[in-house]
């Protein structure tokens, strides 16, 4: 099966479309009310689920908590403009 240039084409336009488009008008919807909310009461028992599963931590202890801060610190300023090194000294 060989595929056509032009096909591919109008998919990746198709999907463009999509994600311009459609994709804000799904997530924007605002939430039902009486559903489910995550609050700070919830976060113990996710939390030992996590490590319930977890192949090598089975429970909280300071590599993994270093481990979590570096990963937050990446995720949060990745490029390194927003934080200053005091700052992440601080978060760790």
């Amino acid at each position: 099966m060989t595929i056509r240039p032009r096909s591919v084409s109008l998919f990746a336009a198709a999907l463009a479309a999509f994600a311009v488009l459609g994709a804000p008008v799904a997530f924007a919807q605002a939430p039902k009310t009486g559903g489910l909310v995550l609050g700070c009461e919830n976060v113990r028992r996710i939390q030992d689920k996590f490590f319930d599963q977890h192949i090598l931590f089975k429970a909280p202890d300071a590599a993994i908590e270093g481990r979590a801060v570096e990963q937050y610190i990446k995720r949060l300023d990745s490029a390194k403009l927003y934080l200053r090194k005091a700052d992440v000294d601080t978060m760790k």
